[in-house]
């Protein structure tokens, strides 16, 4: 049991016949805990993370309880390892796919993502998954060893042609080793009904540990009560501190990253560019399931962070993201991203140059008061990009 300091609120729901016991043995018992800090309001998931009233506790005072039990409402008792961790949703090649990613530890496998359109008065509590109407994709998968020695396996699935305007609900794992929380993808309008849109921009999230990454939590929650209607999250890299080599490279910063947000990047659409914490080998590509751009022979371009465009809405009212990995780290300026990567981003603004909107995201920010803005690639760099952003009349970077 992991407790922490948390915050009152006031909505309120009641348990019974449910007791724990502190660190110091002394028993508390359980008589009450707020919904604000539960994955769709459901402690029945399974992997719960719930917020405790105790009866011999101070008034106010609330603490957060995670991993209760690992189970499911049939009774099935879970390996919490072995169940879905780090779910994190992408565009996988147009704004009418999902691309879905998550963890497990190496003894999993098999998993699959669960999907189903939804109907009037279906919730996240209410889904039917033995409908014949829920559609299930087989994940493919892929082991990586972290620092620790640990290896997890990632497991990755995608579903294309959704309807225009619908919405889904989804879980990914399996019966036998268990699943992860409800999420929902709201897919966007036809195309053609699209006038515009907003969509969220955060950076470096970069922490290390649970706690640090509630933070990064905060702020994303915080953006979403702001604006609720936001398409995507666009976050322009280092996601996690500590990727970029393997003396330096921990799985579960990729988990922590995406699990203390889970409400968030389950029910939204995540946009992630590559930034120098992130540089190991395939370690980026391989955490999100998305039709990475491919510009060079192999897979290399794939290695270090990988590049890929979305369109949203028709030519003469919408959006092209252009998202590309500008890390040093990544690439010799001469060698590779000029010679490659700078060639496919011309090719893709001179494709999409009718879009009324056009947007390139990147890690090491060209024209910035960060560390980095002396750096000697970031000034080749803003000797080089700018020009062809102002040819091909880029609104935003």
């Amino acid at each position: 049991y992991c407790f922490t300091e948390s915050t009152k609120t006031s909505s309120v729901f009641s348990f019974s016949n449910f007791s724990i016991s502190s660190p110091d043995n002394n028993s508390l018992t359980l008589t009450s805990s707020t919904s604000d800090n539960l994955v769709n309001n459901n402690t029945s998931g399974t992997n719960p993370t719930v917020r405790l009233k105790l009866d011999s506790a101070p008034a106010d005072s609330y603490f957060t309880l995670k991993y209760v039990v690992y189970g499911d409402v049939q009774g099935n008792q879970y390996n919490p390892e072995q169940v879905p961790q780090g779910l994190v949703v992408t565009y996988y090649n147009d704004i009418y796919s999902r691309g879905v990613a998550w963890n497990t530890d190496n003894t999993v496998e098999e998993n699959a993502l669960y999907y189903v359109k939804a109907t009037d008065g279906m919730t996240a509590e209410n889904v039917d998954w033995t409908s014949g109407d829920v559609q299930k994709i087989e994940a493919i998968s892929k082991d990586t060893t972290d620092t620790t020695g640990k290896t997890w396996r990632t497991f990755k699935a995608h579903v294309e042609n959704l309807d225009a305007g619908a919405k889904y609900f989804y879980r990914a794992g399996s019966e036998e080793t268990g699943w992860s929380e409800v999420g929902s993808f709201s897919i966007e309008k036809a195309k053609e009904e699209i006038t515009g849109l907003s969509f969220i921009h955060v950076t470096d999230s970069q922490e290390e540990s649970s706690a640090g990454f509630q933070k990064w939590a905060r702020v994303l929650k915080d953006a979403y009560t702001r604006d609720p209607g936001a398409a995507f999250v666009a976050h322009t890299g280092d996601i996690v501190n500590r990727s970029e080599n393997v003396n330096n490279f921990y799985m579960e910063e990729w988990m922590y990253a995406f699990d203390e947000p889970m409400t968030q990047i389950m029910n939204g659409v995540f946009a992630p560019a590559s930034g120098n914490h992130e540089t190991l080998d395939y370690v980026f590509t391989d955490r999100f399931d998305i039709q990475w751009a491919d510009y060079k022979e192999g897979d290399e371009e794939l290695k270090y962070g990988g590049c890929y465009t979305v369109t949203y809405g028709e030519p003469e009212n919408g959006l092209v993201l252009i998202s590309l990995n500008n890390t040093a780290e990544a690439w010799n300026y001469d060698t590779d991203f000029k010679l490659y990567q700078q060639v496919w981003l011309v090719e893709q603004l001179e494709k999409y140059s009718n879009y009324k909107w056009k947007v390139v995201q990147l890690h090491e920010g060209l024209m910035t008061a960060g560390d980095h803005t002396n750096d000697g690639e970031v000034e080749t760099m803003r000797d080089t990009l700018p020009p062809i952003f102002a040819k091909y009349k880029v609104d935003l970077v």
